[in-house]
């Protein structure tokens, strides 16, 4: 049995267009929070691409879509590959804040960085109609139903990136229709693994190519990029450093703390996901040693007594994970644990909640000697008084984490060779 969702789909995104705006004008309180900062962007969605216009003087554009930052970080190599053609321009669109706030204030790099207004049909119609793409990607789990159909209409090329398709996931569901066809307006889908391609091909889509993960080249790159911040180093000092990336709640906090509060002599230096006063206030306050934010520090801080850094500012974890000596990663107590592979480049050893079905990395770790699941306070604990314990045990995972990055490295260019292949010799004559 299946059903056509679609005409309920279409009908909620277009009431959620029109009533977006109007709840961000009414949104009084906590007016710095994540939601109402998505909700102003969806004011005017096609108005700053408007603006901006799509003068493509016969050069191809390429537009990359990206959840969030997260999905930007497996965007990243292949955009860099993309432009090093010089008659290729690459527009860049977000959903959530988290992305857009930091990738659009960077200008020189990414020009064109807009919020993807909500798919409606006509959002969708007016949106691509301003910047006119040559070709689309997006990245793991993509699936407007909207705009993959308006590209298939136009004939332009869609690619899908990093994508993980599971025997549970929606495309197998009784109500999935929608969904097995957007899986063929995609020119090309690139899966994370053989399970997910063979799963595809089940479903009757032959498009699927595996070719690796561009995160690894992408953390690559990060860590070969000179990178240096006194502070953090002064904080740091001779001592022994947790990272703990990305804290996303409450469980996260609650292990991270228990760490922290057994071993008062050892530093910890904590880089929440939501970096807004409230969610810090519970950091300081979970950890009973004194806790300093990074925006409060000046290279000329006194940290002897300081057990804990925050960083409060958002966009150089990925470069920061260098100072460490071995890190928890959080978001693994909610389906989207975030990137392990960004502290595994530097050779730390990875601790991380339970929740991996999202990714494959997690076990891939797991299975490299690298990575280790925890669910409970104590397990953390166990995991890090091991490797206080044991100098020779740490020095092998970092030999270990190493090899196993170089070894899942070099996806980035078969798939953005791929995307150029598609593109016309020029777009002057393109709808």
């Amino acid at each position: 049995m299946s059903i056509n969702t679609r005409p309920i789909y279409d009908l909620t995104m277009t009431i959620a267009a029109r009533c977006a705006g109007a709840a961000s004008r009414l949104w009084t309180r906590n007016t710095g929070s994540k939601t109402a900062r998505f909700l102003r962007a969806q004011r005017d969605p096609i108005g700053p691409a408007s603006r901006a216009g799509a003068a493509t003087g016969g050069r191809r554009r390429v537009w990359i879509h990206c959840a969030s930052l997260g999905e930007f970080a497996i965007a990243r190599p292949i955009i860099a590959s993309l432009r090093k053609d010089p008659t290729v321009d690459v527009v860049i669109t977000f959903f959530s804040p988290s992305g857009y706030e930091v990738v659009s204030r960077k200008k020189d790099l990414y020009p064109e960085v807009y919020y993807l207004p909500l798919d409606s049909p006509g959002n969708v119609r007016k949106f691509i109609d301003c910047i006119r793409p040559d070709a689309a990607v997006f990245m793991v789990s993509e699936f407007w139903h909207n705009y993959l159909s308006e590209l298939k209409r136009r004939e332009i090329p869609v690619f899908l990136v990093s994508a993980l398709i599971r025997r549970g996931s929606v495309f197998f569901k009784w109500y999935g229709t929608d969904y097995r066809a957007d899986l063929r307006c995609y020119r090309r889908i690139f899966p994370l693994d053989e399970s997910s391609r063979e799963l595809l091909a089940g479903l009757g889509v032959m498009t699927a190519e595996c070719a690796g993960d561009p995160l690894y080249d992408n953390a690559l790159a990060i860590a070969a990029k000179p990178y240096s911040n006194p502070i953090i180093e002064k904080f740091r000092g001779n001592s022994f450093l947790l990272i703990a990336g990305s804290l996303n709640d409450e469980h996260d906090l609650e292990l991270v703390a228990a760490v922290a509060n057994k071993h008062p002599e050892r530093k910890f230096l904590i880089v929440p996901h939501d970096v807004g006063s409230n969610h810090i206030e519970r950091i300081v306050r979970a950890i009973k040693k004194r806790t300093i934010r990074y925006s409060n520090c000046s290279e000329s801080t006194d940290f002897s007594a300081i057990q804990c850094l925050v960083i409060d500012y958002v966009g150089e974890l990925a470069s920061i994970y260098r100072y460490g000596d071995c890190a928890y990663i959080g978001g693994g107590f909610t389906p989207y644990l975030h990137s392990l592979v960004e502290a595994a480049v530097y050779g730390l050893p990875v601790a991380f909640g339970p929740r991996i079905e999202r990714k494959i990395s997690p076990a891939q770790l797991m299975e490299a000697g690298v990575g280790t699941m925890v669910s409970t306070p104590e397990e953390l604990i166990s995991w890090y008084d091991s490797l206080l314990a044991n100098a020779e045990l740490c020095d092998s995972i970092k030999e270990k984490a190493r090899k196993f990055v170089d070894r899942n490295s070099g996806a980035t260019e078969k798939i953005a060779n791929s995307i150029l292949g598609s593109l016309p010799h020029n777009s002057a004559t393109k709808q």
